[in-house]
């Protein structure tokens, strides 16, 4: 790394020099002032970015651990046969790995279905030289939703039936997701 010297005489580098050192604490702290700027751009309005990067660092690191991850819900809703069936996964989008997902399902008269025999079946759209990849999981239910786990083996679309069994008769919502 080059040094040069100042009209004082002491040693100093450029920014530009320092930013490229792989072991530089500048580097290391533009790394991790663009990560926070991405994680709140999700949910700080702009002004209040420039306030915490002029001269409050610690509304910053606040806001980096804080509740980010609430607003990175997967939410989606559809209506199969008599009932309205909605989904939530807490990743948004879901992760290859565990998915785990809530699913709720209203009759047409807005009351809460929890009698039901749920299962759900995940699956990659079939494409051309790959393995079909289809998997099932029965839901239990807990507090008036059903819970299951998913586990993505590949990032990609996968498409998501939530089958619904009750009375004898049985009711399938699609979902599509894309996994990253």
């Amino acid at each position: 790394m080059k040094r040069g010297t100042a009209n004082t005489g002491t040693p100093f580098f450029s920014c530009r020099q320092l930013l490229r050192h792989p072991f530089s604490e500048i580097r290391f702290l533009e790394r991790a002032r663009t990560l926070c700027v991405r994680l709140l751009a999700l949910w700080i309005p702009s002004q209040w970015l420039a306030i915490a990067f002029t001269g409050f660092p610690a509304l910053v690191i606040f806001a980096c651990t804080t509740s980010i991850v609430d607003a990175r819900i997967l939410e989606a809703s559809k209506k199969a046969g008599e009932y309205e069936v909605t989904i939530q996964i807490d990743k948004n989008p879901p992760i290859i790995g565990a998915n785990p997902i809530e699913v709720e399902i209203k009759d047409s008269g807005g009351r809460v279905v929890t009698d039901a025999k749920v299962l759900i079946n995940y699956y990659m759209p079939p494409m051309p030289r790959m393995v079909p990849m289809f998997y099932k999981t029965d839901a239990l239910v807990r507090g008036g939703k059903f819970r299951a786990t998913m586990n993505f083996i590949m990032s990609g679309p996968w498409v998501i039936a939530v089958k619904i069994t009750l009375g004898g008769k049985t009711t399938t919502a699609k979902f599509n997701v894309d996994a990253q």
